[in-house]
């Protein structure tokens, strides 16, 4: 939890007037019923009004909050075109690199939802159709799960790295702060793993400018945040290779500012402008 995310919970309850959750789902129409998180295993939960409910029994009914539900990566999305690193786009793709790759929409300086409610999931979409089906997806290629466990693979196959000996010989200790102390060394192997990873999430990133010919790509996450610039590096020039016409090679690709407050100012602000619009 970010340093933000502290104070507020540790706010006084009478604050609580508005509330947004980015939540690891898609949500409805409606922003309050997260339609499937895979890792909570969710379906069709109406989590606002859970969240409502419980904050109304803390405070013995003093608090009525509005609350609102949105993708966890829209959130950071927003927070970053509204305050960080995307101040200056107008069309805006996010994508966080973490356990799995999650992305969010800006079009037309909107946040941009769908038909279906379901806009941005990038990491779900396909990259490699032929390949089995535990390779199919851009975050069966790019995520940190990708990195850390194909590194893990290729150690126990005998290949070469300083990562070993960094964890002890205890491969599961490995996480990607290490991936990142290793590459800062010059580790061959992390990163050739990690440059793989940031390819595939710089072509997946060229299709969606291809397609919507966006301004910016702003990239967070924890393999953005510990990589730092070589991850961001990687990703221009794969999506440089990838991206057509050759104009759309002017798409700002850029590392969050936020970090881990971007969820928390894009859900507060989205908390205050879907309150006001609700009153």
């Amino acid at each position: 939890m970010s340093a933000s995310a502290r104070r507020a919970v540790a706010a006084p309850r009478s604050w609580f007037a508005r509330v947004c959750v980015g939540v690891p789902a898609p949500v409805d129409s409606t922003f309050r019923i997260a339609l499937n998180a895979v890792n909570l295993n969710w379906r069709n939960v109406a989590a606002a009004d859970l969240i409502h409910d419980a904050l109304a029994r803390r405070t013995g009914g003093k608090v009525d909050a509005h609350v609102t539900l949105d993708n966890d990566v829209n959130v950071a999305a927003w927070g970053e075109f509204r305050a960080g690193a995307g101040r200056d786009a107008v069309n805006m793709l996010g994508v966080w690199v973490g356990t799995g790759i999650g992305g969010g929409l800006v079009l037309n300086r909107q946040l941009h939802h769908g038909s279906f409610g379901t806009a941005g999931e990038f990491g779900q979409t396909w990259l490699f159709p032929g390949s089995g089906p535990a390779h199919l997806k851009v975050e069966h290629h790019g995520s940190r799960t990708f990195i850390v466990d194909d590194l893990r693979r290729l150690i126990r196959a005998n290949s070469p790295s300083s990562l070993r000996e960094m964890v002890d010989g205890n491969l599961e200790a490995l996480t990607i702060a290490h991936v990142a102390v290793a590459i800062e060394a010059g580790d061959n192997l992390a990163i050739e793993v990690t440059r793989h990873a940031a390819r595939a999430v710089g072509i997946a990133a060229a299709n969606a400018v291809t397609l919507l010919s966006l301004d910016t790509v702003v990239l967070g996450g924890g393999v953005t945040e510990a990589v730092g610039h070589r991850y961001v590096a990687w990703v221009r020039e794969a999506f440089d290779d990838a991206v057509f016409p050759e104009r759309c090679r002017d798409c700002a690709i850029l590392p969050t500012q936020l970090k881990d407050d971007a969820g928390v100012v894009g859900a507060g602000l989205l908390a205050w402008t879907r309150s006001e619009q609700h009153s």
